[in-house]
């Protein structure tokens, strides 16, 4: 399997297939936002989740916090939780 790096993080070169899907996937998403009119709020949840990176450790960030209790806990991120519920 091949890696790309970008930005420190290492990606999998993957199949046309799957780009497709993760497409299709963007598209859904995207609509979503629109019907529930929830783009404020999308754009506080990224701001937010990049807003945690830390230097020091090259940790948190816009790479995945948000799966973690941890990151939910964190001060800038604690109003997150209503809206993941």
């Amino acid at each position: 399997m091949k890696i790309t790096a970008t930005m420190g993080k290492y990606y999998p070169i993957v199949s046309e297939e799957y780009k497709k899907a993760v497409e299709k996937c963007k598209k859904k998403l995207r609509g979503f936002i629109t019907e529930k009119n929830c783009t404020p709020l999308m754009l506080r949840l990224a701001w937010h989740s990049a807003s945690t990176f830390d230097v020091g450790s090259k940790t948190r960030g816009p790479f995945g916090t948000m799966r973690h209790k941890v990151e939910l806990a964190h001060g800038a991120n604690k109003w997150s939780l209503s809206c993941l519920m």
